[in-house]
């Protein structure tokens, strides 16, 4: 069987080039990952950045979902990110939630053109799955395209979580200054809980001799905030990492000294970072929205927090112009999440307290991304049964 992958360069579509199903030949877009994996690789046209932009514009502005116009030599396409092939063979596409198929514009199931193209699409006899990075997003998408028409298109929906290899992590190591080591790592720090977190660790400081990592960096719009924020806050107990690191000093310096993962995100769709630090045996704490609460297990790999404000709103969680907005006017008052530094203060202290309690947990963390379904294994055989579906 051969796939070809269409993908940008995150790291959860790496794990599909460098670690695909037995018995599947990868073909990709994206060579980089070829010239490092030995996979086979195939040049993209390409768009200039700005002629982009306007190409993007005008064909969202016209209802139209991003697609894949390129007819590779493959048995099957797989592409990540919604885009979709409007090619005549057999395609599946992975999103990470239900805006993917319009450049993650939270507007679009407001567009009745926009569901209109996009349930069509859907129900093309050439499109055979959507795979979900989440029951979250599976769930948005069940509602988002309810219609009497819209049977065929639920049943070719399916949840197919990213994975991680865990053979790459390294061991675990404490180091030997006694110091309680805390990690939190995103690269939009407010939106991310790494204010709230930095409160928390101020009020443990003084009863407990800890060290917080924060590997940060801010979106544009906050950026100004941030930097007065790492100003006024240089105290012994915290490092600032801005603009972050590399995943390779992340993944052999920062994950194996840690103690615990903390990122209370109030905006994430997934949050691979929570796969690499359970991976590397850490226990985790988020918050409880969206697939942070599916890959967190409250009391077993970790924590979740209870946060009084998100992007998301309802069940299933939606993100919508609205809550978007609603949210936006708040996340910079520092006030409003004061809860959520209450929560984080307990449970942060209770794992300092009880060395069994983090052990346990990075144990379940650890069992999640091998055994579980953060492994490859189980991955590849929920892939390989959806790939054999799609050729049938």
């Amino acid at each position: 069987m051969k796939v070809y992958v269409w993908t940008g360069g995150h790291t959860i579509a790496a794990s599909l080039f460098e670690n695909p199903p037995q018995g599947v030949e990868v073909v990709s877009n994206v060579q980089r990952y070829s010239r490092r994996t030995g996979i086979s690789g195939e040049r993209m046209f390409v768009i200039p950045t700005a002629a982009k932009r306007v190409f993007d514009g005008i064909v969202y502005g016209a209802g139209v979902p991003r697609f894949l116009p390129s007819l590779p030599k493959a048995d099957l396409i797989h592409t990540v990110s919604g885009l979709l092939p409007l090619v005549p063979i057999p395609w599946v596409t992975s999103i990470s939630m239900p805006s993917s198929f319009f450049g993650l514009n939270d507007g679009w199931s407001e567009s009745r053109r926009r569901l209109w193209s996009l349930r069509k699409i859907l129900r093309s006899d050439n499109c055979r799955c959507v795979t979900c990075f989440s029951r979250s997003t599976f769930n948005g998408m069940r509602t988002l395209l309810q219609s009497p028409k819209c049977d065929e298109i639920d049943s070719k929906l399916d949840v197919l979580y990213p994975a991680i290899d865990a053979r790459r992590s390294v061991p675990k190591r404490k180091v030997d200054d006694g110091r309680f080591r805390i990690l939190f790592v995103g690269n939009h720090f407010f939106d991310k809980g790494g204010r709230e977190l930095h409160r928390a660790v101020a009020r443990l400081a003084g009863r407990y001799d800890v060290l917080l990592d924060l590997v940060t960096d801010a979106p544009p719009h906050h950026r100004k905030a941030l930097e007065s924020y790492m100003r006024s806050h240089q105290e012994e107990w915290v490092r600032w990492h801005v603009p972050g690191v590399t995943r390779k000093r992340l993944m052999e310096e920062f994950y194996p000294s840690a103690d615990v993962f903390v990122m209370c995100s109030y905006m994430e769709v997934f949050g691979f970072v929570f796969l690499e630090a359970m991976a590397s045996g850490l226990p985790v704490i988020g918050a409880n929205v969206y697939a942070q609460r599916e890959i967190v297990s409250d009391g077993v790999n970790g924590y979740l927090i209870d946060v009084p404000v998100s992007p998301f709103e309802g069940d299933p969680q939606l993100r919508t112009p609205r809550s978007e907005d609603q949210y936006r006017r708040v996340i910079l008052d520092q006030s409003v999440f004061d809860p959520v530094v209450d929560q984080m203060t307990e449970r942060l202290a209770t794992l300092i307290e009880d060395g069994s309690i983090r052990n346990r947990m990075g144990g379940e963390s650890t069992r999640a991304t091998t055994e579980g379904r953060f492994g490859l294994a189980h991955r590849n055989r929920q892939l390989a049964r959806i790939y054999r579906k799609a050729l049938e």
